[in-house]
């Protein structure tokens, strides 16, 4: 599709819905994960579950659910096992497991103690097959999830990057072993080969698009940055933009290229997701659609659309749907906007 053409269609991007979830808090955001006909959000005020039967409109269900470990100024982050019969939750008060055998019941099975997450920050989680991968304000932790009953913690290591009171973010390339922690001083690289015994590769401390928290790095939440990746190309956005690196050899980062995005506050980051040879960047300021075809010249789509959802000291995160509706979750709650169009 022409410049001209992807123009005229971000120009056609639909707001379905929005969505008052109860969970939400504006300075600690949420995250949203589907699972078939339901899903789940969790934020500083709990966990939800949410009837996803209508994509378009997704609606709350039931009461909100106490975890024991999301906090109303921390990061809150999802991950479910392969089965779809496991949902992982952290918060700033730590790691929870859920029994989801009956979608529209969590069960709580057990909490963990990570000794990488605070009440002001939380974290991030990536979760494959039997290892799941946080990043946490004092560092990133591995952990052996096959018993979700009794999570065993691999290993806890110093990341350089990752800073008390801010938002995390990780990317893992579970075929090389190797694991991506963004924060608000900065990108880190680990191979995590032994599980055991991450050993950094490399870090950019100078990305030049991440921010602390709050005012250099004081106050509750925010700050920090997303990431995600196309080949071997891994994008990463925070408050002043959006940077492109070769990771080909993740042990030589090699910045590209560097585009301001609209969408990133300071104060709170921002967060990406790649969809083809387009870029979705949440922020405190909206949402931006960039074209990444050509990483070396990345081109922002038209203007930043507020999609009523972030909040300029909150987490975003991003959720994209098989047909092409992207979930814009924030302090606000959940914007659901169709990018059909974009296709």
């Amino acid at each position: 599709m022409s410049t001209a053409a992807l123009i005229e269609s971000l120009a056609n991007l639909d707001l379905k819905s929005h969505i008052t979830t109860g969970v939400n808090t504006l300075t600690g955001g949420a995250e949203v994960l589907v699972n078939g006909d339901f899903g789940y959000v969790a934020g500083g005020k709990g966990l939800r579950v949410l009837d996803t039967r209508d994509k378009k409109s997704p609606k709350v269900l039931g009461d909100k659910i106490k975890t024991g470990v999301l906090e109303h100024y921390a990061q809150s982050s999802l991950a479910m096992n392969d089965a779809k019969t496991v949902l992982w939750v952290a918060g700033g008060g730590g790691l929870a497991s859920f029994d989801i055998k009956n979608p529209q019941a969590p069960r709580k099975i057990a909490g963990v103690s990570t000794g990488v997450l605070n009440v002001t920050g939380g974290g991030q989680l990536s979760l494959h097959g039997d290892t799941l991968y946080l990043a946490g304000n004092k560092g990133l932790a591995i952990f052996d999830v096959s018993d979700p009953a009794h999570a065993r913690r691999l290993s806890k290591t110093d990341t350089g990057v990752l800073q008390i009171g801010g938002n995390c973010n990780i990317l893992v390339n579970e075929e090389k072993k190797t694991v991506f922690c963004i924060g608000g001083s900065g990108l880190a690289v680990f191979d995590c080969t032994d599980a055991k015994a991450p050993r950094k590769i490399a870090m950019d401390k100078k990305t030049g698009v991440l921010t602390l928290c709050g005012d250099k790095g004081k106050g509750h939440g925010g700050g920090g940055g997303g990431a995600d990746v196309s080949g071997t190309t891994l994008f990463v956005a925070g408050g002043k933009g959006m940077v492109a690196y070769d990771v080909s050899d993740p042990a030589q980062l090699t910045k590209i290229s560097t585009i301001k995005t609209g969408a990133g506050s300071v104060g709170g980051g921002a967060v990406v997701k790649i969809v083809g040879d387009l870029a979705y960047v949440a922020g405190g300021n909206g949402l931006s659609v960039v074209n990444i075809s050509d990483p070396a010249n990345m081109v922002k789509m038209g203007e930043t659309i507020d999609t009523g959802a972030t909040t300029l000291q909150g987490h975003e995160s991003l959720y994209m749907t098989e047909g092409g509706l992207l979930y814009v979750v924030g302090g606000h709650g959940i914007s659901v906007v169709d990018t059909s169009a974009m296709a």
